[in-house]
């Protein structure tokens, strides 16, 4: 349901272009920066949502609901894996302002943007202009796996 907490034992994916992917394999900070104007919340999947136990099964409806999309997945591209609670608590303890997240649910529907995405979520409780928030969230990334098949 719209606005429901994702539950912290959960996991989210944010696409990560191929640009945003360290010489290392780590995530860039920049990927999980909001842009100005345009974002409210950092747009997510809501892992769980797409299959209750099983990673491989999540990653392929994932990457299904992307091509529906019409998005073009880079061959480079990955999605960056995050535990909830981890997430919320790494963010909590390490920024100066001891900023508190939270992650909900924001499935999108047809009508609104042409397409349904219900295991949409959205990163909430920060700005665009805290790259250091977005640093700490491509700290807390847990694992990435390739966006294309």
């Amino acid at each position: 349901m719209k606005g429901e907490r994702v539950p912290d034992n959960h996991h989210i994916a944010r696409y990560i272009g191929g640009t945003k992917i360290k010489e290392d394999g780590t995530v860039s900070g920049a990927a999980f920066t909001l842009r100005a104007g345009k974002d409210d919340y950092l747009s997510v999947n809501w892992l769980e949502f797409l299959d209750a136990h099983d990673r491989s099964r999540q990653l392929a409806a994932l990457r299904q609901a992307f091509s529906f999309r019409g998005h073009r997945v880079g061959a480079t591209a990955r999605f960056a894996v995050l535990n909830v609670g981890k997430l919320i608590a790494h963010v909590r303890e390490r920024s100066d302002t001891r900023r508190s997240l939270r992650v909900q649910h924001e499935p999108l529907f047809k009508k609104d943007v042409g397409y349904d995405d219900a295991s949409h979520a959205g990163v909430h409780g920060y700005s665009p202009e805290e790259d250091a928030i977005a640093d700490l969230i491509a700290q807390s990334v847990d694992a990435t796996y390739p966006a294309k098949a």
